[in-house]
């Protein structure tokens, strides 16, 4: 979701001024994170799923809310799965990603002006959590593939 999110937000451009540079450069390396995720699941990579906005990726404020809320649900959900990957390359693939999603969820809460890590420790978020509050969303309009919907739900948000 995150990669979908900054390339339409990007293509619109309607963000300027300081946030202006964020698009590109987090949709760059969220498309990325979604190449890595792929290569690691190989076969059992679930398709990309459509989405709808909803406008947010049209409106400054709104967007940077979300970028704030997406960023730290992704570093949420990636540190809760750790644990569960018994994939050695998928194990690599999603600390590798944790950590950067981690940087883009304090630069996107510096941003908004929100403080960057407001507690020394952070929890992780379970599948079923972040499946929730993906959900209240209404961002995702059509599954793909309804293969799995952990698989699911891990790929829509980290990617």
């Amino acid at each position: 979701m995150h990669a979908a999110f900054y390339t339409e937000t990007e293509r619109l451009g309607i963000v300027g001024g300081k946030l202006k540079p964020v698009p590109r450069q987090l949709g760059a390396v969220e498309r990325a994170h979604v190449a890595a995720i792929k290569a690691a699941l190989g076969r059992e990579a679930v398709k990309r799923p459509a989405f709808d906005f909803r406008g947010v990726t049209e409106d400054q404020t709104k967007f940077i809310k979300t970028s704030v809320a997406f960023e730290d649900l992704g570093a949420a959900a990636s540190k809760a799965e750790a644990a569960r990957i018994k994939s050695p390359a998928l194990l690599s693939a999603a600390i590798s990603i944790h950590s950067v999603e981690a940087r883009h969820a304090a630069w996107m809460r510096f941003l908004a002006r929100v403080t960057p890590a407001a507690a020394a420790f952070d929890q992780g978020k379970p599948i079923p959590e972040v499946k929730e509050a993906v959900a209240s969303t209404h961002f995702i309009v059509a599954q793909a593939n309804d293969r799995s919907a952990s698989r699911t739900a891990r790929s829509s948000v980290l990617g």
